[in-house]
């Protein structure tokens, strides 16, 4: 079959016109372990035709390596034929006639005839980078089958270039008695072939029926195709039948050319592996676009993750909110390591496996904390005895400079009025000195963008160092504006960001001072400063911790902005589900909801944009914890698949973080029992009662409680803070089913997202999110004295009730639901018209249940 596939191929090279050349049909296939496999996905756009199909995928075995497998998954039918961000295209265009049907049925049996006579199968060398000769159901047991080359030939000429392409002008010259357009030679030819095809699918093996869904995709009629060809990095294949294999909206591209390049860089500096961070200057967990440099060396665009490179092998860490998406990303040069599975290798213990003793290891010493940095070197001493070098050259930006590396954005510096603070900058500045006074401290430095925020109240800025009598600001100068000025007016000193490192080498006002700085801080400026003698308090930031805890003005802020951020979010699914269930329109993408989302809020009363990218996904991508919805060729919204929307806004008086999961059809009874669970754990964690101290980690386990019952699990933390108009993902407080170094306690006036969730990989996803507040609760009694704290819910959604089964819950949590619905009701419904889609939407969904 790939003989046909080959020679079909080199006939649309001749005979159709070229527009673009960039493509390798015949993807590179290295040797794979144990039960894993190298996935290559193609996707094509057909224009209708008689083969239309929407998920058909076809795995091809070599007789070299049975665990290597190429899987060919096409989605026809969504998407558009613009590019995309990654992939390699060429587009055809059909000048195709019954001229080159005789033609190629012709040369197709000239090849088949030298094959039968030489009595074997053309069986492409797998180090000549071809294609594979076999084919096999991927969930089968047995063998690949061997049909006899006539029967497989034939079957395959008449099926799809002859008899499949003319069954409609069949059926019309049924009608009409006549022979118009057909050879009746051809088709007396083509019918015997067919019943051989058949006859020779039974008598050898019925896996070779999969192999019938698959011939219509591999050419079908002679119409006008768009192909992408991307590759993923090896996955396992134990255990996977053929629905696991989905495609999903992230392309792969090809790092080679990238890696060869860094990799003489690594050279020329003396560097055996080459550390490549997720963050920037000041670590940021968002970062501009001029700084994804890890992005930019692997492919993989997620938000978190760490890349090492070496001289020979590639190897990038994230967590399991990224998984999947990693596994489609990231080409055949890398190696993702899975962080947290049994058996992964930390980055340390890696390295020291992959280099010898007295090898180097650098990295650029601004995009890596100095906390971390000491830790890994000590670590690699210890461990393998290899060097940890700290270099101020980024290897990566010397190659991307060549490749249209974007430039850095500077937005202005923007106040914050104290309406919305609750707190004048100078009042924050004196509890500052206050807390250096406490702690014996020369000074504060700050480098977090969000501690900055917090403390000038003002946005865009760099990194502040704070004196007793003095505060000097780094900005960049294009950022600076007239209002920033009055705003700081005589309280700070303003320096371009441009002599920061400079400053920190030659200043003397350092030497032999102790400053309390915080983890974020990076290398390269601890040795700087390091060079005159300075001292670091190594307890965390006061500001840090001081942001945290919002005031009353800030509290009422978030109970504000996420009521209308809640009336936005009911007008969005009134209208989705009018447009999907009552319109019945099926071309809704998830770009096109996201969008609609941000029209929405939009509307509302001081929005200034989102506080993230929005998670707009359906059925297999919303398993894709972060997934990230393309432009174009996105997936289409579809009633029979569960729908996850995850996304917030940046409002000035604060910043909000909702999920909500829906269908608009008929759920499963899977997808029911696991959303109910996340939602019995979602409620045992939101009516959480529990002593001063505890933190956040101890209350995880009543968000999966109910998951763990039946064996399940997610694979994210359950609740972050969340910033008063700053970093939607805010520290240091968390909850998670881990215990962090950093963590603290949850104290009043602490804000955290409360989310559980579960992901069916490759075919759901379900998660239910809540911004609330931590708040005191006065009890009957107070053991100990310490005082006790519950949560205060800011968001106001109501929960799909259709994907509740109600069999599952205990009468408070029905109570609990039905209070919780009564209460959206309450405060969202007069921000509604009546007669609105929204108000329906809000009436249907708080029934009582």
């Amino acid at each position: 079959m790939d003989g046909c596939l080959i020679i079909q191929y080199l006939y649309w090279r001749k005979n159709r016109k070229r527009v673009e050349t960039e493509v390798n049909i015949f993807s590179d296939v290295q040797e794979s372990s144990e039960e894993s496999c190298l996935i290559t996905e193609v996707e094509e756009n057909f224009s209708n035709h008689l083969y239309q199909n929407t998920r058909i995928k076809s795995v091809l075995i070599s007789e070299k390596t049975k665990d290597e497998v190429i899987i060919y998954n096409p989605d026809f039918t969504k998407r558009q034929e613009t590019k995309p961000e990654y992939g390699t295209f060429n587009t055809l265009s059909s000048s195709s006639s019954k001229v080159s049907l005789v033609n190629s049925t012709v040369t197709l049996l000239i090849v088949g005839s030298l094959m039968y006579v030489k009595d074997k199968y053309y069986q492409p060398n797998l180090s000549q980078k071809e294609t594979f000769s076999k084919v096999i159901s991927i969930d089968s047991n047995t063998n690949p089958l061997d049909m006899k080359i006539i029967g497989s030939l034939f079957g395959y000429i008449c099926s799809i270039l002859y008899t499949g392409a003319l069954i409609p002008q069949i059926l019309k010259n049924y009608k009409k008695r006549s022979c118009k357009g057909i050879s009746v030679l051809f088709f007396t030819f083509s019918t015997l072939a067919n019943l051989f095809f058949i006859f020779s699918i039974i008598s050898e093996s019925l896996d070779s029926i999969y192999l019938i869904n698959n011939l219509p995709w591999l050419l079908g009629a002679s119409e006008h195709k768009k192909v992408q060809i991307s590759e993923t990095d090896k996955i396992h294949l134990k255990n996977k039948s053929t629905d696991d294999f989905k495609s999903h909206s992230y392309y792969t591209e090809d790092t080679t050319e990238k890696l060869t390049n860094l990799r003489k860089l690594m050279k020329e500096y003396n560097v055996d592996a080459y550390l490549v961070p997720s963050e920037d200057e000041n670590l940021s967990e968002y970062v501009s676009n001029t700084d994804r440099r890890r992005a930019f060396i692997s492919g993989f665009t997620g938000s978190a993750g760490f890349a090492i490179v070496t001289l020979t092998d590639a190897a990038l860490w994230t967590d399991g909110r990224y998984f999947l998406q990693a596994t489609q990303q990231l080409d055949k040069n890398w190696t993702l390591m899975k962080t947290g599975l049994a058996g992964v290798p930390s980055r340390e213990d890696w390295l020291s496996k992959v280099l010898s003793k007295h090898q180097n290891v650098a990295v650029d010493s601004k995009l890596i904390s100095y906390h971390e940095a000491e830790r890994l070197q000590n670590d690699l001493k210890r461990i393998g005895e290899i060097n940890l070098i700290p270099l101020e050259t980024n290897l990566v930006d010397l190659i991307w400079l060549k490749n249209g590396k974007p430039n850095k954005a500077h937005g202005p510096i923007v106040p914050l009025g104290l309406q919305f603070a609750g707190e004048d900058f100078h009042e924050k500045i004196a509890r500052v000195r206050a807390n250096n006074d406490v702690t014996g401290t020369f000074g504060i430095v700050l480098t977090g963008l969000d501690d900055i925020a917090w403390y000038e109240y003002i946005k865009s800025i760099y990194m502040i160092i704070m004196f007793k009598n003095e505060i000097i600001l780094y900005a960049y100068k294009e950022s600076i504006t007239e209002e920033t000025l009055l705003h700081l007016k005589d309280t700070v000193s303003i320096v371009d960001y441009s002599h920061i490192y400079q400053d920190f080498s030659e200043n003397h006002k350092f030497s032999q001072k102790i400053f309390n700085v915080d983890v974020k801080l990076n290398w390269l400026l601890l040795l700087n400063i390091k060079k005159h003698n300075f001292h670091k308090d190594n307890v965390r930031s006061f500001v840090t911790v001081a942001k945290s805890i919002k005031n009353d003005v800030e509290i009422q802020g978030f109970r504000n902005c996420s009521l209308r951020d809640s009336v936005a979010l009911v007008e969005f699914f009134g209208w989705l589900e009018k447009e999907l269930v009552k319109k019945k329109k099926k071309n809704i993408s998830e770009f096109a909801a996201a969008k609609k989302v941000l029209e929405f809020r939009k509307k509302q009363q001081y929005f200034r944009g989102v506080s993230y990218g929005t998670i707009s996904s359906v059925g297999p991508n919303a398993a894709i914890i972060h997934y990230e919805p393309p432009e174009s060729g996105g997936d289409l919204i579809d009633v029979k698949q569960l729908y996850l929307l995850d996304s917030g806004g940046q409002y000035l008086d604060g910043t909000t973080d909702v999920t909500r999961t829906l269908h608009f059809g008929t759920p499963t009874a899977f997808e029911k029992d696991c959303f109910t669970r996340v939602l019995k754990g979602h409620i045992q964690l939101d009516s959480a009662v529990f002593p001063n101290g505890t933190k956040g980690s101890s209350l995880d386990a009543l968000a999966r409680t109910a998951l763990w019952q039946v064996g399940l699990d997610y694979r994210h933390g359950t609740g972050h803070g969340v910033g008063s108009y700053l970093n939607v993902h805010e520290g240091p407080q968390g909850i998670a089913n881990k215990v962090i170094e950093e963590e603290v306690a949850l104290q009043a006036g602490m804000t955290t997202s409360i989310e559980p969730g579960f992901y069916e990989d490759n075919k759901f996803g379900v998660r239910i999110e809540n911004v609330a507040g931590v708040r005191k609760v006065e009890l009957e009694n107070n053991f100990g004295k310490v005082g006790f704290l519950g949560f205060e819910k800011f968001t106001m959604v109501p929960i799909q009730l259709k994907l509740v089964n109600k069999k599952l819950l205990t009468k408070f949590e029905i109570e609990w639901i039905n209070n919780y619905h009564r209460e959206c009701f309450k405060k969202v419904g007069p921000f509604l018209k009546k007669n609105s889609i929204g108000y329906s939407w809000l009436k249907k969904e708080t029934k009582k249940l």
